[in-house]
C-alpha cells in the first residue's frame, strides 16, 4: 500500500487462524491501522490479496465486507459526537434490518419494529459492556474510554465473524483496561468469533492475544507467540528506536 510514493506495507503477508485472538503491534507509523483498513476495504492495496475464508474480497466495498462478517472500530469516533452511545451501538445493527427506505423514511410498523428491537441488542451488549448507565447520553458529554467502548459496542451490533479493534484501551485507566480485558473474553464465541487487536499497551495484549505480529516502516519484522515475539531483541530494538547494542 503506498501514499503518494510512500510505502505504508510491503510485502506483509500472514494469516489468522479462526477463533484466535491475534496483536499486531509497532511503533508509530509502522502501517498498523493501513492494514486493518485494507482488510475491511476502506483502502485497496496496489497490489497482493485479502483473503477470507479462502474467498478473495479485495474488490469488495467496506459495506459488502460488513456483511461477510467484519467489523472493526476506530481510534477517533469524533464524527459521531452528537449521537448518543445507545444510536452509534444501533448503528451496527443496520445489516438485520428487514424495513425499506420508505418504511424507514415514514416510519411504518416494520421500521418501528426493527427500531426497538435493534435497541434491545444495543442495550444487551452495552449492558455486557458495562455502559449501559450512559446509554441515552450524547458521545460529545462522555469521557473518551466510554466514546471507545460505545464504538466497541457498535463493531459488536453486528455479531461479526472477525473483529478488528484499533487502540481499543487507548485513553482507559487500568481498571477499565481489566474490565475490557475481561469482557472481550467473556464475549468471544458469542459476540465475535475471530479478534485482531492493533494496540501499543503490551501488558494488555499480553493478558489476551494467543499470537503477535510486529509491523516496523511498513514490513512484518516478527510474528508468533505473544510472549516469544514481545521479547524478541528486534522487536524491542523497533520499539525503543535504538539499537540494542547501545544499551
Amino acid at each position: 500500500m503506498d501514499f503518494s510514493g510512500f510505502s505504508a506495507l510491503s510485502d506483509v503477508s500472514l494469516s489468522i487462524e479462526a477463533g484466535s485472538t491475534t496483536a499486531i503491534v509497532g511503533p508509530n507509523g509502522a502501517g498498523k491501522t493501513t492494514l486493518l483498513n485494507c482488510v475491511c476495504g476502506m483502502y485497496r492495496p496496489r497490489s497482493g490479496d485479502v483473503l477470507l475464508r479462502g474467498e478473495s474480497i479485495l474488490r469488495l466495498r467496506p459495506s459488502d465486507i460488513a456483511r461477510r462478517g467484519v467489523a472493526r472500530t476506530f481510534q477517533n469516533v469524533e464524527h459521531a459526537r452528537s449521537l448518543t452511545a445507545a444510536e452509534l451501538t444501533m448503528l451496527g445493527c443496520h445489516e438485520s434490518e428487514t424495513a425499506t427506505f420508505i418504511e424507514l423514511a415514514l416510519r411504518l410498523p416494520r421500521a418501528r419494529r426493527d427500531e426497538h428491537a435493534h435497541r434491545a441488542l444495543a442495550l444487551e451488549i452495552m449492558r455486557e459492556l458495562r455502559i449501559v448507565d450512559v446509554a441515552d447520553h450524547k458521545l460529545e458529554t462522555l469521557p473518551y474510554a466510554m466514546r471507545k467502548s460505545a464504538d466497541l459496542a457498535r463493531a459488536l451490533a453486528a455479531r461479526p465473524k472477525l473483529l478488528l479493534l484499533d487502540e481499543p484501551s487507548a485513553g482507559m485507566a487500568s481498571v477499565e483496561k481489566d474490565l475490557l480485558r475481561r469482557s472481550l473474553r467473556q464475549l468471544r464465541g458469542t459476540w465475535y468469533e475471530t479478534l485482531v487487536i492493533v494496540d501499543h499497551d503490551i501488558a494488555f495484549l499480553q493478558a489476551i492475544c494467543d499470537s503477535t505480529v510486529v509491523l516496523d516502516f511498513g514490513k512484518k519484522i516478527a510474528e508468533g507467540s505473544t510472549a516469544a515475539v514481545l521479547s524478541d531483541p528486534h522487536v524491542v530494538e523497533a520499539y525503543l528506536g535504538v539499537p540494542l547494542e547501545s544499551g
